[in-house]
């Protein structure tokens, strides 16, 4: 099981994705001070069982993978 959603970008400078990746969030939702921790959202409904949670977290989930194809294109 993977606790985590990862994308690799090559030949980009910090600068370039840090960039990136805040217009990636923005275009799904996110605040300029989102905070992305690496526990896939999911994994932490299983955690806490709270169950009440799941809806959130498979929204938050659509949003983040979103996020990440869009980082996986550049």
């Amino acid at each position: 099981m993977s606790y985590d959603r990862t994308v690799r970008l090559a030949g980009t400078d910090f600068d370039a994705v840090t960039a990136a990746v805040r217009r990636a969030l923005a275009d799904q939702g996110f605040g300029d001070h989102t905070l992305v921790q690496a526990l896939d959202p999911g994994t932490m409904v299983a955690l806490t069982g709270l169950d009440a949670l799941k809806p959130v977290a498979d929204e938050a989930t659509a949003r983040l993978d979103a996020a990440l194809s869009a980082l996986s294109a550049l």
